[in-house]
């Protein structure tokens, strides 16, 4: 293979002596990241078969619990939000309409017609 892949045009002069792997811990949050949000930019692959399998098996369990973290991340900025707008009705409403003013205008709309 080290043949063919310098008949090929590899320089192997521009190689580091510690020639390492891609596989470090940064490269494999990545990988886990990309598998459980279904991205899947197809950079980084398992080669063996019994890599490919554990990596099927770590989908099959990890996008589910992805889309319930999801889920529930959801919820949480739809409650935090309703709160939040609910206590900027209330600050505005009780500035702009004092309670005796807000009461004729209740009894006054019982009685108009349209």
């Amino acid at each position: 293979k080290l043949v063919s892949a310098i008949e090929a045009g590899l320089d192997i002069s521009n190689l580091p002596a510690n020639l390492t792997s891609r596989w470090d811990m940064g490269s494999a949050f990545f990988f886990c990241g990309t598998i459980i949000t279904t991205i899947g930019f197809g950079n980084l692959s398992p080669r063996t078969w019994f890599g490919q399998f554990f990596c099927v098996c770590y989908a099959l369990v990890g996008i589910p619990m992805f889309g319930i973290l999801l889920a529930g991340v959801g919820d949480h900025m739809g409650t935090v939000l309703r709160r939040a707008v609910a206590k900027i009705e209330k600050l505005f409403l009780v500035r702009m309409v004092s309670p005796s003013r807000k009461l004729n205008l209740c009894l006054n709309l019982g009685r108009h017609t349209i």
